[in-house]
């Protein structure tokens, strides 16, 4: 009996220590990126001299590349397509980060054509490196103790020790492990020399990061949050260990689902041999620009399935999920296996969504597809997905029922109606753009710490638009999110008043109780009369259209009350 209270009493010691240290994990890791901020900005305002200088000339070269380009092609020197593959590649040799940039214009075929969209895919998937930036030493030493490794079995690199691709902060080698042609596996190996490279780049940006309070267009997408956030993240890519533990985050928690392929990590290599390698399993698979157009559709479902999953089952999502980051991959229909599935590569950079946030995001979906567009700005107004852009002030949302605050209702309700109307559109940067706008006009902007995330949304767009076929993206994911929370699409408006609407102060709660009310007829009017405005310019055009336009607008028409059919 004593054994087993003894075991009993050890048991609850050591469930109570998991707890503990899973709270001080949290904590030590919020800690940890509140330091680094703080790091961060002595480094961006105690910069010293000279690279202060040398950041302000980069600054200047940079509008200077940009602008002599932009003149060739106005004055008939260059085409608009030769004069950006030149500012791309000038601009590439000047910063490394600036083929970031460029990974989120790949393969965006409402912002660049489709010649502009190969280049940008070739040009960051085959970034250019020389024979310094590796050692082919460290590669045979790999081969040589490979055996020391799980499974223990030889490793063999082939191509002749030459990368297969080449990224921004890695190269990339195929080789197997085991007898003959065995299991197919890729070795990713840090560029020497990447972490000099890597600083001297963030000295520019950070430069840069402080320049752009001075633009309006830039301070209203707060670029300089973003880029002392992504600095963080950044970082943490030339740091292959902690990628690995990246990895296996991801691997366990997609590995039992059919449709999505995550690289399965051989951990030994990194902790036993060289720090600066990852060894993983090789996915076969094709580019974004190499499926064909009858695919797009179940590509397309299979994704917004991917992220509708991660960002509400896993709460881990893929901070950099570029085109070049996703292969996709087709298997013959006579398997029990999906057909289309796609595997996801790089994990640099992966985000985390705390319980808040993703009640946020889904409160946040579920209103947009609903329409419900006063409860969405009833969470904006609430200061859940936004605060003050002066941190320490109080909340300055305008008073309820004032000019402004009526005002500041009105706008984000016009925004959103053209978001919605007559399809959801997808979330890219117009729209936190234009938002953001409003919100700095009344001293509000989007939450920093959702800010990475609605950019890695708005990054997205770009395989989105690409991916469009008889259903949208946006659809895919609408029906995604519906189905996994049986969200029903033509629900009434009868939920209870937020928070801030149904507690008011006992002296004028008499007073309070008929505002929501007159506040959401005055938004219904404004829907209405937004959407017949949309409604009577779609009419212009299709009568100056005529029989193009009449085909299409059919479809229009009715794709409105499908979500409805379906929730029914």
């Amino acid at each position: 009996m004593d054994d087993l209270l003894n075991e009993y009493i050890e048991y609850e010691k050591t469930q109570d220590s998991h707890e503990k240290e899973e709270k001080e994990e949290e904590y030590d890791e919020q800690q940890e990126y509140d330091d680094y901020i703080e790091r961060t900005k002595e480094h961006y305002y105690k910069m010293s001299c000279g690279d202060f200088f040398r950041a302000l000339w980069f600054t200047w070269t940079s509008c200077y590349i940009g602008i002599s380009e932009y003149a060739k092609y106005c004055v008939g020197w260059k085409s608009r397509n030769n004069a950006i593959i030149d500012v791309s590649k000038r601009l590439a040799a000047k910063n490394m980060m600036y083929v970031k940039v460029f990974q989120a214009f790949a393969t965006n075929r409402n912002i660049v054509s489709q010649e502009l969209n190969e280049f940008f895919s070739e040009f960051t998937d085959n970034v250019k490196y020389t024979a310094d930036e590796y050692d082919i030493k460290e590669l045979k030493e790999l081969e040589a103790r490979s055996c020391e490794c799980w499974p223990y079995q030889q490793l063999r690199i082939v191509n002749d020790y030459t990368p297969i691709k080449s990224g921004l902060m890695s190269l990339i080698f195929k080789g197997y492990i085991g007898d003959g042609d065995g299991t197919p596996i890729v070795v990713k190996y840090l560029r020497k020399n990447i972490s000099k490279n890597f600083n001297a780049s963030m000295d520019n940006l950070v430069v840069f990061a402080k320049l752009t309070k001075y633009f309006p267009y830039l301070r209203t997408l707060n670029v300089e949050n973003l880029i002392l956030q992504n600095i963080v993240s950044m970082n943490d890519q030339v740091c292959f260990r902690k990628e690995l533990a990246n990895i296996k985050t991801y691997y366990n928690s997609w590995k039992d689902y059919a449709y999505v392929k995550i690289p399965m990590p051989y951990s030994d290599y990194t902790e036993n041999v060289n720090p600066d390698i990852i060894v993983m399993e090789y996915i076969e698979g094709i580019k974004i620009t190499e499926i064909s157009p009858e695919d797009n559709d179940a590509f397309g479902k299979v994704l917004a399935s991917f992220n509708g999953k991660a960002a509400f089952c896993t709460s881990i999502y893929h901070g950099d999920l570029h085109p070049g980051n996703i292969l996709f991959i087709k298997s013959p229909s006579s398997t029990s296996a999906p057909t289309h599935k796609i595997g996801i590569l790089d994990f640099g950079i992966i985000g985390h969504l705390s319980r808040t946030d993703q009640e946020i995001l889904y409160k946040s979906m579920k209103y947009t597809y609903q329409r419900k567009y006063h409860k969405i700005i009833d969470i904006i107004m609430s200061c859940e997905i936004s605060e003050c852009i002066h941190s320490g002030e109080e909340s300055i949302v305008p008073e309820r029922n004032s000019e402004r605050y009526n005002e500041l209702r009105r706008e984000l309700t016009g925004v959103l109606v053209e978001f919605t109307t007559p399809e959801i559109k997808f979330f890219g940067v117009s729209e936190i753009y234009e938002i953001n706008y409003i919100l700095n006009k009344y001293g509000l902007m989007f939450k920093r710490s959702l800010y990475r995330l609605f950019i890695t949304v708005a990054i997205i767009d770009s395989i989105g638009t690409r991916l469009g076929g008889e259903i949208s993206y946006m659809q895919h994911m609408a029906d995604i999110v519906v189905e996994m929370f049986n969200i029903q699409l033509d629900e009434p408006d009868t939920e209870p008043e937020t928070e801030s609407e149904s507690e008011p102060e006992s002296e004028s709660e008499s007073e309070a109780e008929p505002e929501p009310e007159s506040e959401s007829e005055a938004e219904a009017e404004l829907e209405s009369e937004a959407e017949a405005e949309l409604e009577s310019e779609s009419e212009e055009e299709e009568e100056e259209a005529e029989p193009e336009s009449d085909p299409e607008a059919e479809p229009e028409s009715e794709a409105e009350p499908e979500p409805e059919s379906e929730a029914d």
